[in-house]
């Protein structure tokens, strides 16, 4: 039995907050102080918070993987799907970008084409999914490679890039501190 565990939500969790604490403030202006600037605001971060909820409830999901089934709960919804290991296709490797450069997704593919990716930032246990999906007898699919030719030149600049932003918000930290 493998079972995928996910890293605290903090950004989400934050985001979250943040979009809330906005939608408040703005009903509150528009309904009892009749500023109606606010309408447009209340409109932008409920259409924000839609994008946001539709994101990021489908790339951070609980995997539960047993002999005989596969059980996928979606975060924000709690939609539950299972699924017998019968019913499955298997699972493949995507090549991805991320921010710390090039990485592979574990995608695991239903008899119906639907398709669960599993992000790798997301969990603490992310390498132990793969042993423990040919474990139970899951069929590799191969790996969905990218076909730029300058894959590992993007994978680099975005690693780079990244660095360059962490290390620039420090250091303006460090500025105001010095001030």
């Amino acid at each position: 039995m493998v079972s995928l565990k996910r890293n605290f939500p903090y950004l989400e969790l934050c985001l979250l907050g943040f979009y809330g604490f906005i939608i408040v403030i703005s009903t509150y202006k528009l309904l009892f102080a009749h500023e109606m600037e606010f309408d447009w605001i209340l409109i932008g971060v409920i259409l924000a918070l839609l994008v946001f909820g539709i994101f990021f409830n489908n790339s951070n999901k609980l995997l539960i993987v047993t002999d005989k089934k596969i059980i996928i709960k979606k975060w924000l919804s709690g939609k539950r799907s299972e699924f017998l290991l019968k019913d499955l296709k298997g699972f493949e490797l995507k090549e991805n970008y991320d921010r710390f450069g090039f990485v592979k997704h574990v995608r695991i593919i239903t008899n119906d084409n639907d398709i669960f990716e599993f992000i790798k930032m997301n969990y603490l246990n992310y390498d132990k999914l793969i042993p423990g999906l040919k474990r139970v007898g899951l069929q590799y699919l191969g790996t969905v490679e990218l076909k730029s030719k300058y894959k590992h030149i993007w994978a680099l600049i975005g690693g780079i890039s990244s660095a360059l932003a962490v290390l620039g918000f420090f250091l303006v930290q460090l500025m105001k501190l010095l001030k």
